[in-house]
């Protein structure tokens, strides 16, 4: 069978990720093309990794001329499904349905909030909505008339990938041997909430001045805001702005503390990550990260937006490192379940049940 995968991102975040996941460990007989916008972190990774792509330009969220062009596409590559992974490329598959295109469209969903039309979720060329977690299907359940077609796949993690920096972040970036370093790995955007990081860095900050916080990611749109706040409130002697670090997963293991704040969150893909370099994990319980992350168990959960009930648990973490161990080690085990074969194995059922080749 022939994929064509659907995606309208210029940047690498979390999504691009689980594409690149499900393209490296489907079965054989799925064959993938991916459709993206030309110079994308994503075509760039397509021509490293000498995997089949087509480019286009992107101009807009709606596209009709795209979506034209993709009833062509699919036609003269043969394409049996078309898998979308965002909401532009979700939106200009849906156009091209209603211009007359053939194969059926599989829609992964990875937002917990719901979405501003239904039309696009209820033609009947969608055949499939891969929801990331739980929460999202119940968010479309409660927003869609017709629900028969929504379906969980969790994300997955190459649980063989866990390696080294080349380089240290502390030398890097001139922290102290002595300091906690506390960050996040997630793009500057408004959802990831880092009002709340910094304002738990300050109440953290104020009871030991033995830390250091890292905000590694690329600008989302809220960079600018970040920055004043750490301005305004005199924040640069204890917390950097790395800016988009590739393989940032990989310096997991010289951090101390995962702290991640977000007030909406499909699943929280980069908290597997974590996960696997036993991390400890303090995270808001948005969205779906409680389908991950248990209490107590292997992570701390707050509720969204409370900078205090965060400080409080990563001060619990810097003064008891036993809870912290037991922690991680509880996450590296539960993370196994979160395998990339997994992910891929379940995503290619899918493509055989709407082909009805099961």
């Amino acid at each position: 069978m022939k994929i064509l995968h659907l995606s309208s991102a210029r940047s690498w975040r979390g999504g691009e990720s689980q594409l690149s996941l499900l393209l490296h460990n489907a079965p054989s007989e799925v064959n993938h093309i991916v459709c993206a916008p030309a110079g994308s972190m994503l075509i760039n990774y397509c021509k490293e990794q000498n995997i089949p792509h087509i480019t286009y330009h992107k101009r807009a969220s709606m596209d009709p001329v795209f979506s034209w062009k993709l009833k062509s596409m699919c036609r003269n590559h043969n394409v049996d499904i078309i898998h979308t992974h965002d909401a532009h490329s979700h939106t200009y598959a849906y156009h091209a349905a209603r211009l007359g295109l053939k194969p059926p469209i599989v829609v992964s969903r990875k937002v917990d909030f719901p979405p501003r039309s239904t039309a696009k979720y209820l033609h009947p060329q969608i055949s499939k909505i891969i929801c990331v977690s739980d929460c999202i299907q119940n968010v479309l359940k409660n927003k869609l008339p017709r629900t028969n077609h929504l379906v969980t796949i969790h994300d997955g993690i190459d649980i063989e990938k866990r390696s080294t920096a080349a380089y240290s972040l502390r030398t890097r970036f001139n922290i102290s041997s002595d300091s906690t370093l506390i960050a996040n790995l997630s793009a500057m955007a408004d959802h990831k909430d880092y009002p709340t990081f910094l304002r738990t860095a300050q109440k953290v900050y104020k009871e030991n001045n033995k830390t250091h916080f890292l905000i590694i990611g690329g600008d989302g749109g809220v960079k600018h805001e970040i920055s004043q706040f750490i301005e305004r409130y005199d924040m640069k002697p204890y917390i950097t702005v790395t800016g988009f670090i590739k393989e940032a997963h990989k310096h997991l293991e010289e951090i101390d503390i995962f702290l991640f704040t977000s007030k909406t969150e499909g699943l929280g893909s980069t908290l597997l990550d974590a996960m696997l370099y036993e991390t400890p994990i303090v995270s808001t319980d948005a969205g779906g990260i409680p389908e991950i992350i248990t209490d107590g168990y292997n992570g701390l959960l707050c509720q969204v937006g409370d900078e205090k009930a965060l400080a409080q648990k990563i001060n619990s973490l810097i003064q008891n490192k036993t809870l912290g161990k037991t922690l991680s080690y509880n996450a590296s085990r539960h993370v196994l379940n979160f395998s990339a074969k997994v992910l891929a194995l379940k995503t290619t059922n899918i493509y055989k049940e709407v082909l009805n080749i099961l």
